[in-house]
């Protein structure tokens, strides 16, 4: 793989927050220009997954999925390609309403029902961008992201 390539999905991984990039510390300042920084994978279900781990418990294997397949939309969708784009966040989302919520976490940060919202709204599909907030606030009751999808996706009066 070219270093352009891994270059660019680094940046996509830090832009959706899945890694970051800690720059090395050293006492000396000269030192610190040539010391290599570090890649911190801040989601632990991912970093399970890319050890293999995730064949012990899979409820972290479909919730790495879930964020693999959002992730795989947003790029589709920043390319242009609308239609695989929706095609992907709906089998996030779908995946995410079959899977059972474990006890010991405190559930999506971002509902990928609600980020199929913003496309469907952004692609002028008001009535389904609608239906996905409305669907996400069942689950997620009371998001303040998912009320203000649902107030812009409603037909003004």
């Amino acid at each position: 793989m070219s270093r352009p390539t891994i270059h660019d999905y680094v940046t996509i991984l830090e832009r959706v927050f899945l890694l970051e990039t800690v720059p090395p510390w050293h006492t000396n300042r000269i030192s610190r220009l040539i010391k290599t920084p570090k890649l911190h994978l801040g989601d632990t279900g991912l970093a399970c997954a890319l050890l293999g781990v995730d064949t012990l418990n899979p409820y972290w294997a479909e919730q790495v999925e879930i964020q693999r397949r959002a992730a795989d939309a947003w790029i589709a969708r920043a390319d242009g390609r609308n239609d695989e784009a929706v095609t992907l966040m709906q089998s996030a989302a779908d995946l995410e309403d079959a899977t059972d919520k474990s006890p010991v976490t405190p559930g999506a940060l971002l509902p990928a029902r609600e980020m199929l919202g913003d496309p469907l709204l952004e692609l002028n599909q008001p009535a389904k961008a609608l239906e996905a907030y409305e669907h996400s606030l069942k689950d997620s009751p009371n998001r303040r992201n998912g009320r203000a999808g649902v107030g812009r996706a409603k037909p003004s009066k």
